[in-house]
């Protein structure tokens, strides 16, 4: 029973991953054997997988057509987007007493590889060096239901697809976030709780540059 539960947890990551970095994207179709074939699972971890992604509203689930990355409106990504900000603040606040010296010094070489990121416009890498970033805090946090409502907000959070014919634009957005990212250590470093919580609800995860970018919506099969 552990084993099934621990592989089931496997395939649960390797798509909640997949959802959060834009590998599967609104509307994609998810086959068991596709997954099974990825992770060398056999079809029970990754059918209770699928159906527990479907409870939690992430996966749909259609008779006899099978599993589908669940398309969202505007309004769920924006609400998402809200709850994902005010979670990643909570958890901030509460580790600003306990936080160490080798986290904050591993946020800091964090926020130096994500300007290598955007320095060789690495779009996939800089996603995920900047969900390694909040992760750093947020896991210091005991309470697993927020953990888990986090996991599942960041996975909620379609990848949007950038707007425009020159990734230029998006580089100077992504060293305007990076900024923010060492404001944030910088008020780890002072213990500023109150100000952390703010500064992460209105600024940090604020909704900014909606110009810039759309929901993706690319279909595709695994």
């Amino acid at each position: 029973m552990q084993e099934l539960l621990s592989l089931r947890n496997i395939v649960r990551r390797y798509l909640t991953d997949g959802i959060a970095d834009g590998s599967f994207c609104p509307g994609d179709k998810i086959s068991e054997q596709s997954i099974c074939n990825a992770l060398g699972v056999s079809r029970t971890p990754a059918r209770e997988a699928m159906l527990q992604l479907n409870s939690e509203g992430l996966l749909d689930y259609f008779p006899r057509r099978g599993f589908y990355i669940r398309m969202v409106s505007e309004k769920e990504q924006a609400d998402i987007y809200e709850l994902l900000g005010l979670l990643d603040a909570y958890c901030a606040m509460t580790a600003v007493s306990s936080i160490s010296a080798t986290e904050i010094t591993r946020m800091k070489e964090i926020a130096d590889k994500i300007d290598i990121a955007i320095k060789y416009r690495n779009v996939e890498e800089y996603g995920k060096l900047q969900r390694d970033f909040h992760w750093v805090y947020r896991q210091k946090n005991t309470n697993e239901l927020i953990l888990s409502q986090i996991s599942n907000a960041e996975s909620g959070v379609v990848p949007a697809v950038f707007i425009g014919d020159s990734v230029e634009k998006l580089a100077e957005v992504y060293s305007i976030v990076n900024e923010e990212h060492r404001e944030i250590i910088s008020m780890f470093e002072k213990g500023d709780a109150t100000a952390l919580y703010y500064y992460l609800v209105n600024t940090h995860w604020g909704p900014r540059f909606p110009q810039l970018t759309k929901l993706r919506t690319r279909a595709k099969s695994l």
